[in-house]
């Protein structure tokens, strides 16, 4: 491309009348102005360290710096074809993807299926068949959709073979025997004689079905015994296939066909995923166009309901105990954290307090589920399970569900307080996206921001879960709560470490792990959540 510039600009230059020569760059309109500066478009030398004009890259940067040249080219992923191409500092990748459609190579082109390529796989081996698979390995033998693992379909014209055995693209292909042979396979293909295989009647044409024949050729079509010259029986779920045509063999088979698009069939197994002729069905486990679900029943209340719509999962939190901060009555030198806690407690046992979380759906498979925080629902106790409806303030989040690992963990600078720590939920949870959520404590609008909730799935409950939220120095200064010791309420600010009981420098906290301190606390809160039937 440089070679192309500065030709192009000599072209000009000639043409104008001017005798700028190399390093030489004219100033003035119509030439012969020169100026004479460093030539910029000469090559700097391989090796230099720098990538320079006619470069790719330059030998002298190390390795996995920008711009050193690659050494090799495996990017990886089965579906491109690598290659180096040039060398020292004009060595370059490229990639190019595979389209063609080969089994062994371990790679499954773009828009290939398991039928096309044998490196194709869908979810094989879950019980379901999916986009791109004709069975799956898991189904039982026997049951719809289930995996070939034998071919032979009874019938001695025809030779069965089993393509892609073990895999979700497992099937059966038949070929009909045209070939005749000393009478060992038991067939009379189609035009044969007993003069040329012996598997082939020697009375046939005699107008009279013998024994061994299925038909006889010199029996009028239509009349009882005649043999067929076609096979179509008009469903178009089946093949129509005549073997030992013109022999007094002659016979129809209708094997039913696979799944095919197009074809205005939909065969036993197949769904709208793997057969654009099927439509959706609620029940099959397979979750189709139209469909947010599908597990099987069409039962209302099990997270999927009876038309396979995803339904919403709500969880109320059953325990709760506040960790960090505490708080203190009677001039700060009384820690009445654990009575706080009971009394909270006690609002929560008798539905005063209800704060449930709501799975949109419950899925801790997925990367991600819409969840929802009402603070205030209104909840009662029911059988078998507590009811629960929306009311109040709604805050939208998201659940990020992480199968191992830890979910959320308290920043330890935040954690001032001895005692119970609280919670942080590992493996198979979940860690809300921080929001904005004002939590009512026993009739106190607690303003949380940066609020996360976060817990471990296990069935119908949350476990060892955690409410986490920064509150501001100006919303302690505004909360009233109850005073569990002498009645009546304090401001919020008078009771905690750092506010009015020994200072307002003692507790400021970081708003983000390794931050700068704020003027505030994290307030931590460890609940338990249970299943609940839930009203939107």
């Amino acid at each position: 491309m440089t070679r192309y510039v500065w030709c192009a600009v000599a072209v000009l230059a000639i043409a104008c009348g001017d005798d700028d020569g190399p390093g030489e760059v004219d100033m003035n309109v119509g030439g012969d102005g020169d100026v004479v500066e460093q030539d910029m478009f000469v090559s700097t030398p391989c090796g230099n360290g720098e990538v320079g004009a006619g470069e790719m890259c330059d030998t002298g940067i190390p390795a996995g710096m920008p711009g050193a040249c690659p050494t090799s080219c495996d990017d990886g992923d089965p579906c491109t074809v690598d290659a180096l191409e040039g060398s020292a500092c004009t060595s370059v990748c490229t990639i190019t993807r595979i389209t063609d459609t080969i089994t062994g190579d371990m790679c499954c082109p773009d828009g290939a299926l398991p039928a096309d390529d044998g490196d194709c796989m869908g979810d094989c081996g879950n019980g379901m068949i999916e986009a791109g698979e004709v069975c799956d390995i898991a189904i039982a033998d026997g049951m719809p959709g289930a995996c070939p693992e034998d071919c032979d379909d009874g019938v001695v014209c025809t030779t069965d073979s089993l393509m892609n055995a073990g895999s979700c693209a497992a099937m059966c292909t038949t070929t009909d025997i045209v070939d005749t042979d000393d009478g060992s396979d038991g067939c009379c293909p189609a035009g044969a004689t007993n003069a040329t295989d012996t598997n082939c009647s020697a009375t046939c044409g005699d107008g009279t079905v013998d024994a061994g024949e299925t038909c006889d050729t010199d029996i009028t079509a239509g009349m009882t015994g005649a043999c067929p010259t076609a096979c179509d029986d008009e469903d178009p779920c089946t093949q129509d296939r005549l073997l030992s045509a013109d022999t007094c063999s002659a016979t129809c088979i209708h094997p039913e066909v696979a799944p095919m698009n197009g074809d205005s069939c939909c065969p036993t197994g197949a769904n709208a995923l793997n057969d654009d002729d099927c439509s959706a069905v609620c029940g099959n486990n397979v979750t189709e166009v139209g469909e947010t679900c599908d597990d099987g029943n069409t039962t209302d209340g099990d997270g999927c309901s009876m038309t396979c719509q995803a339904e919403p999962t709500a969880m109320r939190i059953t325990s709760i105990g506040l960790r960090d901060p505490h708080v203190y009555f009677v001039s700060c030198t009384l820690d009445a954290t654990a009575t706080a806690n009971s009394i909270f407690q006690m609002a929560v046992d008798d539905f005063t307090i209800s704060t449930v979380g709501v799975f949109r759906p419950l899925d801790p498979s997925a990367t991600t589920s819409p969840f929802d925080v009402y603070p205030e629902a209104m909840c009662m106790g029911g059988s078998p399970t507590d009811v629960c409806a929306a009311a109040g303030t709604q805050v939208m989040t998201t659940a990020n569900n992480t199968a191992t690992g830890a979910c959320y963990t308290p920043d330890p600078s935040t954690l001032d307080y001895p005692g119970t720590a609280p919670n942080s939920p590992t493996d198979n949870c979940f860690a809300t996206d921080p929001e904005t959520v004002t939590l009512n404590l026993n009739g106190a609008a607690l303003l949380l921001e940066d609020a996360v909730v976060a817990g471990e799935y296990a069935g119908d409950r949350i476990e060892n879960g955690i409410l986490a939220g920064f509150v501001t120095y100006a919303t302690a200064m505004d909360v009233m709560v109850p005073n569990p010791i002498g009645g009546g309420s304090e401001r919020l600010y008078d009771l905690l470490r750092g506010g009015g009981c020994t200072g307002a420098t003692d507790d400021d906290d970081p708003r983000t792990p390794g931050g700068a301190t704020d003027e505030g606390w994290w307030f931590y809160i460890d609940y338990e959540a249970e299943r609940v039937s839930w009203t939107d």
